[in-house]
């Protein structure tokens, strides 16, 4: 079992620095998820809290894409559904890439059930 010291010491860790992937360095890339008009969702492992989560990522917005971007952000992590996703962190790394870290939910895309139906 980690001491309280050296649990202190793996979160400082983590300050936010870059990758080249765009995400900050307590998330590592898994795969890539999916890619939409202005942003891309990827699978990526937590380093601190050792788990899987989706990053959303807004990939070159322009300053009224980022505010939007922000503000989902902001009205996803409100909500509280057992049909919505829930937020766990807004991220803005050091290259100016910003993100949003949700759980990773597996199953069918809504693409896929919208076939089958």
């Amino acid at each position: 079992m980690s001491t309280s010291r050296e649990r202190e010491e793996t979160v400082s860790s983590h300050t936010p620095s870059t990758t080249p992937n765009g995400l900050s360095d307590r998330y590592i890339l898994v795969e890539e998820l999916g890619t939409g008009a202005n942003g891309r969702v990827i699978a990526a492992r937590d380093g601190v809290l050792e788990r899987i989560v989706a990053v959303k990522m807004l990939v070159d917005g322009s300053p009224v894409e980022v505010a939007r971007f922000i503000r989902e952000a902001r009205i996803t992590a409100m909500l509280e559904h057992p049909n919505t996703v829930p937020l766990h962190d807004l991220e803005f790394p050091a290259d100016g890439q910003i993100n949003f870290i949700m759980r990773r939910v597996v199953g069918k895309t809504l693409g896929e059930g919208i076939v089958q139906a």
